[in-house]
């Protein structure tokens, strides 16, 4: 088994880094300050490049918070409406009339999830004899190869929608993948990423964020059998997971986030009503009071989650996918370190 390196600060978020075992870095912060801050493991496993709060890695559903801050702007500028059509912006998907923006960023739009679709082959044909942790890893490793809308409606357009939209909440990763097509396309060939940066990167002075997995100097593991294998960087550049940051610029943006700064007031109040009902531009509702996001891809995971009632952020980001309760588990010590704090 490997062993990965271990700091001995005594803080609360120090300890919930050593009994986890993690490997990454993580940061709680107020508005105008960092309360604690650390690191352990490695970026690059078998050189043993440490990870560090600079390190650029992949920030998993993350991604959603940067692009519901986005959406949100565009409808500050009366660019569009969340009760606009999808058939709007993407009249080629099949179900697009029946559907809202508004729907699309609540998770409300009962549109398929690509990601459960496109594992279905997989599963099916997997042999007998193959652990279901390989065939996760075989899984992801494929759907993070340079996916795009066509490869996306490939996939969900013969699908009949889940539920009535605007019915009930469910996640689907196709809400984002869409959203950040109309979002696109609303930009009139200015690329995407020129439209986050000039919105949300400079003001923040978000230095080292940008879209696209291939771009992480960490490489990405899947924690296997008690060891970590490598799962490789891919090409993940989609509106859903594929940001890459560090822990220093998630601090930058989850400060703004407590500050009110992006978005006026009215704005953010929408994204937190929505989160505080189920889902919302990214945001939905953790334990005990925080509201954030915490997902992957590849190897990768990014958490952002904040508690408006302690004017606390904590933010984090991983290298070394564990299985899902470990990393529900570890969540939930951050936010209670955080409250420590």
């Amino acid at each position: 088994m490997v062993e990965l390196e271990s700091v001995k600060d005594e803080s609360p978020l120090s300890r919930s880094l050593q009994t986890e075992h993690y490997n990454g870095a993580v940061a709680v912060v107020t508005a105008d300050k960092e309360l604690a801050a650390d690191s352990q493991g490695f970026a690059h496993i078998d050189m043993k490049v440490p990870f560090a709060s600079h390190t650029l890695s992949g920030a998993g559903t993350v991604t959603q918070q940067f692009f519901g801050v986005l959406l949100m702007q565009f409808v500050e500028k009366g660019a569009l409406k969340l009760t606009d059509k999808l058939s709007q912006y993407v009249p080629e998907y099949k179900q697009a009339d029946k559907i809202t923006i508004g729907q699309l960023a609540t998770m409300q739009s009962g549109v398929p999830d690509y990601l459960t679709l496109m594992a279905k082959p997989f599963k099916a044909n997997a042999p007998a004899t193959l652990p279901d942790e390989r065939l996760a890893l075989q899984i992801n490793q494929h759907n993070a190869a340079d996916m795009d809308l066509a490869k996306v409606l490939d996939v969900v357009d013969d699908q009949p929608l889940a539920f009535k939209p605007g019915s009930q909440t469910a996640y689907s990763a196709t809400n984002a993948i869409l959203l950040g097509e109309v979002l696109d396309r609303l930009t009139e060939e200015r690329p995407l990423e020129a439209i986050l940066k000039e919105n949300i990167y400079d003001p923040l002075a978000l230095t080292h964020t940008k879209i696209g997995t291939s771009h992480a100097f960490a490489e990405s593991y899947h924690w296997i059998a008690g060891n970590p294998n490598l799962a490789g960087k891919g090409d993940e550049n989609q509106a859903d997971r594929g940001l890459v940051t560090t822990v220093d610029d998630l601090e930058k943006f989850a400060q703004a986030v407590l500050k009110g700064k992006l978005l006026k007031a009215e704005s953010w109040e929408t994204i937190f009503k929505a989160a505080e009902g189920g889902y919302g531009f990214g945001w939905h509702k953790l334990a005990d009071g925080w509201l954030g996001n915490s997902g992957s891809v590849l190897g990768y995971s990014g958490l952002l989650t904040i508690n408006r009632k302690q004017k606390k952020a904590a933010v984090a980001l991983t290298n070394v996918l564990k299985p899902q309760t470990d990393m529900t588990e570890f969540v939930d010590k951050i936010q209670q370190a955080a409250q420590e704090l």
